[in-house]
Parts: structure tokens; C-alpha cells; sequence
């Protein structure tokens, strides 16, 4: 017996809605009452380790902004002069 795509669709649905279901129950059931804040630590843990790459990623790609951009901003030609001259180049 061949079934149509959305009975098919709706079968898997309802199988897996089951199962997670019934994998909810067990892992309430069984789940030490302490773990209920694990999720919070564990998003805290996350966040401590990834600000420093953040940050120096963040330092890097706008530190080298700020660094190209204010020669460009100054009188220099070939060579570095750090005289600020504003928008004058660009005119």
C-alpha cells in the first residue's frame, strides 16, 4: 500500500512528536533537580570564552581601519607625515 507525500508528512510527524515526547518525560524524570540551571552556566561558560576573540577581532578590524585611515586623512604622499589635513586630499 503506497501512501501520498503528505500522509507520509504527517505520519513522520506525529512518530516524532511521540518520541520526543516520551524522551521529555524520561529525561524530566531522571534529571537531577540541579540541572535545571546547567543551560544558564553552560550559556555563561560560552560567553566567557568567546569575548576575548570577539574583542580581538573587533580591535583588529577596526584598529586597522582607524590606522589606514587617518594617513589618508594626513598630508603623507610616499612618505609617513602625520600632519593632519582633513578632507583637503579628497577635493
Amino acid at each position: 500500500m503506497r501512501q501520498n507525500a503528505p500522509e507520509r508528512r504527517r505520519i513522520f510527524q506525529e512518530s516524532s512528536r511521540d518520541c520526543l515526547h516520551h524522551l521529555g518525560q524520561e529525561t524530566a524524570k531522571s534529571a537531577p533537580s540541579g540541572l535545571a540551571d546547567v543551560g544558564a552556566r553552560r550559556s555563561l561558560d560560552s560567553e566567557a570564552v568567546l569575548s576575548p576573540s570577539i574583542v580581538i577581532s573587533l580591535v583588529f578590524v577596526y584598529g586597522f581601519i582607524a590606522i589606514t585611515g587617518y594617513p589618508s586623512l594626513s598630508e603623507s604622499r610616499l612618505m609617513p607625515r602625520y600632519e593632519f589635513a582633513g578632507l583637503d586630499r579628497y577635493r
